[in-house]
Formats: structure tokens, C-alpha cells, sequence
């Protein structure tokens, strides 16, 4: 079935099917078991290309296994010098295992690494990878079914007690033509709930309301930690020690080693990626939620960057996550004292607490004596205010 999303905009981290003359996008359904068939793979817009030139731009690409869906990233390797159309790539990728070979986590970047080499290398090693395999699960490709035409390519691969997994490649001549269809695909390849507007990490269910999302102003985001955020965080890590923080470097390191239970941790990001590779995530914030008492939010880490502290961007998430925290009854507000000096004057600056309470003490405060902003641009329009 098809429906028409409110303002025909679909989910918030997936492409967008307006403003785009010449696009394709692949939409790849998972596995048909419960909520886990949707929101396996995200999405993936590709500018500038139709389908009818999908396998030459794949094939003239630069592939990056750091941003590249590995779904893409193998058909790119398996789609061959002579092809034409992107059919017989298809047909290459109905023989690859679902699950390739049993392998390590370091075996897995290794073989993503290989794939993602200029193409003739990458397709030498795609076809010696592809003899290699041996399918499993009941796989029987001749059970899967491929339809090629001018604007879209579909494919329903066999994948044994699985069942199938759906593959729709199309472009934007295709989804000018079917624009509700187009939309329910990219909408469905996140969410199983057709209302769903909420940004949730791959296989979550929609009816998950534990994930949080907020937005800041000029693009600023302030959401839960994902396991694909792990190499921003090392970076954060690094930036502390790099500074001299090593009291601050040591907290978010225990953090992120699991050490402090119930713990929620929030990430600071840009979600345009301004900037260098990895430069994206701008803080990290942990906390736990009615912890050590009902009422209270326990703030084990607050850190931004340092190289990004004049922005006020530590003034205005504090602000904004403190309205949030009223908003589910939280009332207090317990918290170890910053040991460095900008830390000091940021939290002097939000509660009024004056430099008589020592670096590293142990402090409560009630939310009703936090800062109230009196500038609403870092609120995000139609919140209401405190």
C-alpha cells in the first residue's frame, strides 16, 4: 500500500525525493521477521544519476567504506567493465551469500576495504570472492525473481527460511511518475509505521519512544550514542588529552567502557558534517534519569570539544536539555563540579553557583534555579516554552 506523508516529506534520516533532477535511489528491505523487516538498511540517494546510467557512475566512483552502505558498495564491486545496465550486477548479487563467511570484525573491514578499491581491482576481487562462497540457509537463486526496466529495477532475492529480500532501485523520472509509491518505499525501508516521523536507530521499533532526538540551532542535534558513533567518540578522547583535560578524558572513558550502570549517553553532533571526517560529533553528555532518586538527573559528563567552546554551544544545549528534563518531571539537577576553569564559569553562568564550591565536589541543585534563556532562537519551533 502507498500513502502520502504529511507535507510528502518522508522520515527525517531518510534522502529526500524533492529538489533532485537526475537521482537514484536504492531502497533494500531486510529480512521478513517481525519489526526487523524494515529499517535494516537505510536508504541511499544517489545525485547526479538515472538508472539507465547507474552502472557506468558506479563504476566511475570513488566507493568509501566509511560512508558507503555496503550493500552499495558490493554491487558497485560486482557490476562488471562491459555492463550496460545494472541487471546482470543484479544477477551477480543474487549468487552472494546474505552472510558471507563466518568471519572476524577486522575480516569484515578487511573484505569492505577490498571491495571499495578502484573498480577493476574491486571487481577482480568481487568475482574471486564470489567462487569462493558457498550458499546457505536453503538459498536457491533460481527462486529469485529480477525485473529490469527503463526507470526501476526490482529484485526479490530467495534467501531460504528467510524468505525474500525485496530490492528497489529507481530513479526520479520513476518517482515523478508514482510519487506516493516512491515515498511509501523510502519511508517503509526505516519505519514499519507509516505515521512514524521520529529518527531511530537501525531495527528499532517505531513504538520505541526511549530514543531521543532533539534539535539545536544552525543544525545542531542532540541525540542517543549509536555503535556506528564509536571512531567520533575516540576522537573526542583524543581532543581532551591532546588539551591536558585528562580528568574529563578519564570520566568519558568510564562512560564508554559501561563502567556507570543506567547510564544514557547523548552525543552533540552537526548533522550537515561540516568540516573534517569525523569532526561531526561536537560533545557527548551522560546522564541517568531519575538516578540516585526520582526527580533527579544525575550528569556523570557534559563535554564539548575543545576546540569548540567559544561557539556558546555548550550554553545553549545545557539550556535546551534542561527544558526537556522539566518536561518528563525531572526537578533537580546532581552533578560532580567541572575542574577546569571554562567549565566553571559555564555552570557559574547556568546556576549562579559562585567559585566557593570546590572543582570535583559533589552538588544538587533544583532545575527552578537553572538559567531560563530569554534568546528562544535555540529552541526548535513549536516547542512550548517553560
Amino acid at each position: 500500500m502507498s500513502h502520502s506523508l504529511p507535507g510528502g516529506r518522508p522520515c527525517p534520516s531518510c534522502p529526500s525525493l524533492a529538489g533532485w533532477h537526475g537521482a537514484t535511489y536504492a531502497v533494500i528491505l531486510d529480512f521478513a521477521d517481525g519489526h526487523r523487516s524494515a529499517g535494516g538498511l537505510r536508504p541511499t540517494a544517489l545525485p547526479g544519476v538515472r538508472l539507465p546510467e547507474l552502472t557506468a557512475a558506479l563504476r566511475e566512483s570513488d566507493a568509501d567504506p566509511q560512508r558507503w552502505d555496503e550493500e552499495i558498495l558490493t554491487l558497485r564491486a560486482l557490476t562488471a567493465p562491459g555492463d550496460e545496465r545494472i541487471g546482470a550486477a543484479l544477477e551477480r548479487r543474487n549468487r552472494w551469500p546474505d552472510e558471507p563467511i563466518m568471519e572476524s570484525a577486522d575480516d569484515h573491514r578487511r573484505r569492505l576495504a577490498a571491495l571499495a578499491q578502484p573498480h577493476r581491482a574491486a571487481h577482480a576481487e568481487a568475482l574471486r570472492l564470489l567462487n569462493g562462497f558457498t550458499l546457505e540457509h536453503e538459498r536457491d537463486p533460481r527462486r529469485t525473481l529480477i525485473h529490469l526496466g527503463d526507470h526501476l529495477a526490482q529484485m526479490c532475492i530467495h534467501s531460504g527460511y528467510f524468505g525474500y529480500r525485496q530490492w528497489f532501485l529507481f530513479d526520479d523520472v520513476w518517482a515523478a511518475a508514482h510519487p506516493d509509491v516512491a515515498a511509501s518505499l523510502i519511508h517503509y525501508a526505516g519505519h514499519w509505521d507509516p505515521g512514524c516521523a521520529r529518527r531511530h536507530p537501525l531495527h528499532a521499533p517505531c513504538g520505541d519512544d526511549a530514543y531521543l532526538e532533539i534539535e539545536l540551532n544552525d543544525g545542531y542535534i542532540v541525540r542517543d550514542y549509536e555503535p556506528n558513533d564509536e571512531p567520533g567518540m575516540t576522537a573526542i578522547t583524543a581532543a581532551l588529552e591532546a588539551a591536558g583535560e585528562h580528568a574529563e578524558r578519564d570520566d568519558l572513558r568510564q562512560v564508554l567502557a559501561g563502567r556507570c550502570t543506567d547510564t544514557r549517553v547523548l552525543l552533540v553532533l552537526d548533522r550537515q558534517g561540516r568540516g573534517e571526517r569525523g569532526m561531526g560529533l561536537m560533545g557527548v553528555i551522560a546522564v541517568r534519569l531519575h538516578r540516585p532518586e526520582p526527580g533527579t538527573c544525575e550528569v556523570s559528563a557534559f563535554v564539548i570539544r575543545p576546540d569548540l567552546r567559544r561557539r556558546q554551544l555548550a550554553l545553549q544545549t545545557a539550556l535546551r536539555l534542561w527544558h526537556e528534563l522539566r518536561a518528563i518531571g525531572v526537578s533537580r539537577l546532581a552533578f560532580t563540579m567541572p575542574r577546569t576553569s571554562g567549565g566553571m564559569a559555564l555552570l557559574h553562568r547556568l546556576t549562579g553557583l559562585t567559585g566557593d564550591v570546590r572543582p570535583g565536589s559533589r552538588v544538587e541543585v533544583p532545575l527552578e534555579q537553572v538559567r531560563c534563556s530569554t534568546n528562544r532562537a535555540w529552541m526548535t519551533e513549536g516547542t512550548p516554552r517553560p
